[in-house]
């Protein structure tokens, strides 16, 4: 499979808030892992715009009770830590 694009990466990010507002989950949090993966194969620090949107994502996941009641650390979003993020994520 070909790295995806910014605008790929953009679109899986800009995701995860509809699906999280329509209570699906599932997809927002398919989406969050598509898009960091994405910028992990990048290999680059992503620009500001994908970080607000990695940052918004992350905030609005973090919120829901399903993904609270599986979480062993809160989840967080630190430029250059997208692997971690994946990780973490993945794990979920």
């Amino acid at each position: 499979m070909a790295a995806m694009g910014i605008r790929e990466i953009k679109e899986q990010l800009g995701r995860i808030k509809p699906y999280y507002l329509r209570n699906d989950t599932l997809r927002a949090l398919g989406a969050a892992v598509l898009g960091v993966k994405g910028l992990v194969q990048a290999g680059t620090l992503p620009p500001m715009e994908l970080r607000g949107l990695v940052r918004e994502g992350i905030q609005l996941l973090s919120r829901d009770d399903q993904i609270k009641k599986l979480l062993t650390t809160p989840l967080g979003y630190q430029p250059g830590q997208e692997r971690q993020l994946l990780g973490a994520l993945a794990e979920l």
